[in-house]
């Protein structure tokens, strides 16, 4: 559920995207809150997000994975060295 900056509540699907989820916005939708919800395996993990608007915060940094397994398998982009958790092979330095 979203809740923008308008007081309008809204529910939007979200789309596996690599190793992460998408939700896409109606164009200059400004957001207030949102709460996620994913279930599988009959278990329920909730997610509550707040103060999206908030103009007083710094923007954050956009991070991106420094190390990928060498064989591609889908989610073992890391930040640090290590062994991908599928396959086992040491991730690599991205280039």
């Amino acid at each position: 559920m979203l809740l923008t900056t308008a007081n309008k509540t809204s529910t939007v699907a979200l789309t596996p995207t690599g190793d992460h989820l998408v939700a896409k916005l109606p164009a200059g939708t400004a957001l207030r809150t949102a709460i996620v919800n994913l279930k599988a395996g009959g278990k329920t993990l909730s997610a509550r997000f707040e103060k999206l608007n908030a103009t007083t915060a710094a923007p954050a940094k956009a991070v991106g994975a420094a190390y990928l397994c060498p064989m591609q398998c889908e989610g073992s982009a890391s930040d640090k060295p290590g062994s991908c958790p599928k396959c086992g092979m040491a991730l690599v330095k991205k280039s």
